[in-house]
C-alpha cells in the first residue's frame, strides 16, 4: 500500500524549506531544501517518478537522485511523517 503524507501535520514553506508541525507527537520538523522537494511530491507519486523529476529539475540521472529519495522517504516514514493510504472504498450503484 502506497505511502502518504499524515493529514494531521501543519506544513509551511519558509525561505525555501518546508517547515512541518506534528503536535501528536510534540515534534517540528525543518526539511532542507532536498528534502523539502521530495516531501512535496509524496504522497501522489513513486519514488522512481519523484527521482526522475528531481533529476530533471537539477540535471542529473535519476539512478543518481533514486538512492537519496529512498533514503528520505524511509526516514520520513521512521518519523511517522508518513503513513499507509486508506484503500479506495467503491460504492456499488444499481443499475436499471
Amino acid at each position: 500500500m502506497p505511502l502518504v503524507r499524515r493529514r494531521d501535520l501543519s506544513c509551511r514553506p519558509v525561505g525555501g524549506e518546508v517547515i512541518i508541525l506534528d503536535k501528536a507527537r510534540g515534534y517540528v520538523h525543518q526539511l532542507n531544501a532536498t528534502a523539502s522537494y521530495i516531501w512535496n511530491e509524496c504522497g501522489e507519486a513513486s519514488a522512481a517518478d519523484i527521482a526522475a523529476r528531481m533529476a530533471a529539475r537539477f540535471e542529473a540521472t535519476p539512478e543518481t537522485v533514486l538512492a537519496e529519495v529512498v533514503d528520505t522517504l524511509s526516514q520520513f516514514e521512521q518519523l511517522g511523517l508518513l503513513v499507509e493510504a486508506d484503500p479506495i472504498v467503491e460504492s456499488t450503484v444499481e443499475k436499471d
